[in-house]
């Protein structure tokens, strides 16, 4: 049985038990200076209604050239796989802290995440914590998070 700590110095210790607290440490770069801006009462703000895709607004955007000359050097099918071992060795680390609710455990066929989902009772302070740490966190979830969990849902990177 494990002792009650706060959500993200479980989530610390799994991922050093695992292995995965060093392999996320390079990520920290990306995300120092992220333009997090805290609301006035010290949450996180929730996402802007235009964070999403809509096809009316977005039909005419189109990649830049460069970004069409990188991904065409990249395999989807070798990115699809190591993203979806990402996730299942990252959620396999964090199963079972009874702190931390992994929205989505299991992946169904063809999904190539972005990010693991969790849920926890203290986000803000666990996505700060996180961070401080080095280890990448942004707050909020997918957009089937729904309105009810949005405050206790937060993500983690799996690129």
């Amino acid at each position: 049985m494990e002792i009650r700590h706060s959500a993200w110095a479980l989530i610390l210790r799994r991922l050093e038990s695992h292995g995965l607290y060093g392999a996320l440490l390079p990520a920290r770069r990306l995300f120092r200076g992220n333009g997090r801006t805290p609301a006035t009462d010290g949450a996180y703000p929730r996402m802007p209604d235009d964070y999403y895709f809509d096809p009316e607004l977005d039909a005419d955007r189109g990649l830049h050239p460069k970004a069409w000359a990188v991904a065409g050097t990249v395999s989807c099918a070798e990115t699809v796989s190591r993203r979806r071992a990402n996730y299942l060795r990252l959620a396999g680390a964090l199963d079972g802290i009874r702190a931390v609710e992994l929205l989505y455990p299991q992946l169904p066929d063809g999904v190539c995440p972005v990010s693991l989902p969790l849920l926890v009772s203290n986000r803000d302070a666990c996505v700060e914590a996180l961070l401080e740490k080095g280890i990448p966190a942004l707050p909020g979830g997918p957009a089937s998070t729904g309105t009810a969990l949005i405050g206790r849902s937060f993500r983690m990177p799996v690129g």
